[in-house]
């Protein structure tokens, strides 16, 4: 690069000496502490003009909420914005108001709208008892001499499985006379858990579907997994649940539950305080005779009554019976002791006889009492024609037949 116009950088002045600082020092102009103070808040004052102005706080006033302006003669409305309230007041007025009678489902032992716990030991035939009741109700038969309101039922299947229901569902049907158009119908096996609020609304849109007036469910255990059966705070939730199903849709909730090892029900006391019916259910596994007890009932007296089941050739019904104790002498029901009684007034009668002329149960009644009591090995009643298939059927007294009118002193 060539350096021939560079002009030569030039030299900074050097510092003066430290008297030349001194005088330059004494030169400068002195300022008062008053001068800084007042240049200082005049800075101040200026910085604080040039600023935007900070806009101004809001108040809020407190107003405190005025209370509805009711009439003093009226009674508040029933509804304060989307609130609703918790209680329905009603007075001695309303109690001494006529009262519908009890909407029998089943009469004297099961209401509409009702919570029941039926329990026994394994083998007592409570499943195949509750099939009878739920059949005889769909079909509007008597069930065991009572008077039933024919309604749609609802099986709630949570221990056998469909194969093994759908066998014992079809014996009852045979035993009687159901059909295809049996308003019984069943679910089976489906994991239902009243724990889950979510199944709760399950269950309640299922009742409603089937229209269902009558609802079992087997079993009590099967539908609370991992619940405590002996604690209050599990169990009551779950009543509780069933308590607000059975009120709204009006159906009658019949829960299949076990037996402990002396034989009481299972579980918390709070299951007894729940229910408006607790019925015990008693049998030998190899005898037909079954044993009912009411230990509580809210809308009926306690009582003990009896059945006999009869196990066919692809058939189950219940025969009313008079209650017997264990290993106790027993006693037959109407529908047997009417047809004793007509026999030995009529002997070799047909079976078309019999049920015509039943007055103290039911045609259908009659007809089973007369297959039950022709089985066994100590048969009361025996067929005086050759059976054959499609054959008109007549019966006559046994020589046991005979010994139990006599016994009895049956006559009509």
């Amino acid at each position: 690069m060539s350096t021939a116009n560079t002009k030569p950088i030039a030299a900074p002045a050097t510092m003066g000496s430290k008297s030349e600082i001194q005088d330059i020092q004494r030169r400068k102009p002195k300022r008062s502490l008053r001068q800084i103070i007042s240049e200082g808040f005049a800075s101040r004052q200026s910085a604080a003009q040039n600023r935007q102005p900070s806009p101004t706080p809001r108040v809020l006033k407190y107003e405190p909420p005025q209370p509805p302006n009711f009439p003093m003669t009226e009674s508040p409305p029933m509804e304060f914005g989307n609130h609703i309230p918790r209680f329905k007041i009603y007075t001695a007025v309303d109690a001494l108001e006529d009262q519908p009678p009890i909407d029998w489902v089943v009469e004297g032992l099961i209401s509409s709208g009702s919570v029941s716990l039926m329990f026994g030991e394994g083998g007592t035939k409570k499943t195949y008892t509750c099939l009878d009741m739920g059949v005889c109700v769909a079909l509007n038969k008597a069930w065991l001499e009572r008077t039933v309101k024919q309604s749609k039922v609802l099986f709630v299947d949570e221990e056998s499985g469909p194969r093994r229901f759908a066998r014992r569902y079809t014996e009852v049907l045979n035993g009687h006379d159901g059909n295809e158009n049996t308003d019984l119908s069943y679910v089976s096996l489906s994991q239902l858990n009243l724990r889950n609020p979510d199944d709760v609304v399950a269950l309640k849109a299922l009742v409603r579907q089937t229209g269902a007036q009558m609802v079992f469910i087997d079993a009590l255990a099967d539908i609370m997994p991992g619940a405590d059966e002996n604690s209050v705070k599990d169990v009551q939730p779950i009543f509780l649940a069933i308590r607000e199903i059975a009120e709204e849709t009006g159906a009658a909730v019949i829960f299949i539950h076990h037996s402990n090892k002396i034989g009481n029900y299972r579980g918390s006391s709070a299951l007894k305080a729940a229910v408006d019916l607790l019925l015990k259910v008693e049998s030998e596994a190899d005898k037909p005779h079954i044993r009912f007890t009411v230990e509580k009932s809210r809308d009926a007296e306690p009582q003990k009554f009896g059945a006999q089941a009869f196990f066919g050739d692809k058939e189950f019904y219940l025969i009313a019976t008079e209650f017997q104790q264990k290993d106790g002498k027993e006693r037959l029901g109407k529908a047997q002791e009417y047809v004793l009684t007509y026999l030995s007034v009529n002997p070799d009668s047909s079976l078309d006889e019999i049920k015509c002329n039943a007055t103290d149960c039911s045609p259908s009644s009659a007809k089973n009492a007369v297959h039950n009591m022709a089985g066994g090995s100590a048969p009361l009643v025996e067929r005086t024609d050759a059976g054959n298939q499609g054959q008109k059927a007549y019966y006559d007294l046994t020589s046991e037949g005979n010994d139990y009118v006599q016994e009895h002193h049956l006559s009509f």
